[in-house]
């Protein structure tokens, strides 16, 4: 993996760790996912395409999606695929699949994301994420 590819993965796997403690409910702070991503950002699925133009936008969609999964009983998110490719010096593309499972261990749902990630001040950082679906 080249240097580049490790940093994104870096980047992918602290996301999927601070997303798991929040959806938990291990934390609280919502606002740890702000320097996984840029302002503004756009998330699209099969429903919507919503662009986030502050901090404040963003904090609240993802306490929407974490409170919605500790009621559900989420305990965590495995990604079992996860293709990276860099475009360029300062563009990469992260395509992660897996499952979403409950404390019990029980699968909750499946997930896949496409996220389009750019270099800025030295760090990766998310501007586009599309829900896959399962």
């Amino acid at each position: 993996m080249r240097d580049d590819e490790a940093e994104i993965r870096g980047w992918f796997d602290g996301y999927l760790e601070v997303f798991g403690s929040l959806a938990r409910g291990d934390r609280s702070d919502v606002e740890a996912v702000l320097p996984f991503f840029t302002v503004p950002m756009s998330t699209t699925s099969g429903r919507d395409h919503i662009v986030h133009m502050d901090s404040g936008q963003v904090v609240r969609a993802y306490a929407s999606i974490t409170h919605d999964l500790q009621d559900a009983g989420y305990d965590r998110s495995v990604a079992d695929r996860v293709t990276i490719r860099v475009l360029n010096e300062r563009a990469a593309t992260v395509e992660g699949h897996g499952e979403r499972l409950d404390k019990g261990g029980g699968r909750m749902s499946g997930f896949g994301g496409f996220f389009l990630v750019i270099r800025i001040d030295d760090a990766w950082r998310c501007t586009a994420v599309i829900n896959l679906g399962e």
